[in-house]
């Protein structure tokens, strides 16, 4: 596509028309061209007030975040907490494992103690 000028465009119809009619049709053509690009940059403003509106609509707003923060604190209590009560399970599972192996360890020596004595 070639881009032509105001100026280029008036020298060329004014070569083939004459300077009356060259000066006509290019501010006619001038005219046209800035209603459009008025008319393009309305729309354009409006697409992007639209934009502007729905990223409103979807933007968290400080009230909102503060929420989150709550709830989110609020689900790290209750992590600790549960953590507190696995740890305390873990030790009392702890403390029984270790009294039945001793169980077990000296029901198995009072056996071979008896066993041995036995002969």
């Amino acid at each position: 596509m070639i881009a032509l000028t105001s100026v280029d465009l008036f020298n060329i119809l004014r070569q083939k028309f004459g300077e009356t009619e060259a000066k006509a049709v290019t501010e006619y053509i001038e005219v046209q061209a800035e209603d459009k690009m008025a008319k393009i940059s309305l729309l354009i403003n409006k697409d992007l007030e639209n934009i502007r509106m729905e990223m409103q609509k979807t933007a968290a707003t400080k009230e909102d975040v503060y929420l989150i923060k709550e709830e989110i604190a609020a689900v790290k209590n209750e992590i600790t907490k549960l953590e507190g009560g696995l740890l305390i399970k873990m030790s009392e599972t702890k403390t029984d494992i270790i009294k039945w192996v001793f169980t077990f360890f000296a029901t198995l020596s009072i056996m071979i103690i008896g066993l041995y004595l036995k002969k």
